[in-house]
C-alpha cells in the first residue's frame, strides 16, 4: 500500500516547511557578514578622519564627511585588504579607491598603492554596493 507525503503532512502543510527551511537558510547567510565589521569600521573612521582635513583644506569641492553608506566596500582576505570606493568631491563623480592593510591586529592606510588596480583584478570575499550614481 503506497502512502503519499501529500495526505499524511497535507500540502499546506509541506508548503509551509519548504518555505520556513528557505528562510532561515537566507537568515543564517546573511549574519555571516559579521566577520569584517570590525576592520571595516576601523577603516572607515579613519577613512572620515582623512576625508575631514581633506575638506578643511580645500576650497569647498571636497565632502565633508566619509560615510560607509555612500561607499562600495571590498574585503580581500587573502592579503588582509579593504577597499573603500567613494566620491570625495561634491563636483565631480569620479570614484576614489583607497586601501587600507589589516594583516596586524590594527587597520592601516596603505600609502603608494594602486587602489583602483587591485580592485579591478581580483575578486573580493566580501562587497557592499552602497554607491549611489
Amino acid at each position: 500500500m503506497k502512502v503519499s507525503w501529500k495526505l499524511i503532512v497535507g500540502v499546506g502543510a509541506l508548503k509551509r516547511f519548504v518555505a520556513t527551511v528557505l528562510l532561515l537558510l537566507v537568515f543564517i547567510s546573511g549574519c555571516g557578514n559579521d566577520k569584517y565589521v570590525k576592520e571595516i569600521d576601523e577603516a572607515v573612521k579613519i577613512q572620515n578622519q582623512k576625508q575631514e582635513q581633506l575638506a578643511k583644506k580645500g576650497n569647498g569641492d571636497r565632502v565633508d564627511h566619509f560615510e560607509r553608506k555612500d561607499a562600495n566596500i571590498y574585503v580581500y582576505d587573502k592579503d588582509k585588504i579593504i577597499i573603500l570606493a567613494y566620491k570625495p568631491l561634491s563636483n565631480d563623480d569620479e570614484v576614489h579607491y583607497y586601501a587600507y592593510d589589516f594583516s596586524d591586529k590594527r587597520v592601516s592606510y596603505k600609502q603608494g598603492f594602486d587602489s583602483r588596480r587591485y580592485y579591478q583584478q581580483h575578486d573580493a570575499d566580501y562587497h557592499e554596493e552602497n554607491m549611489t550614481n
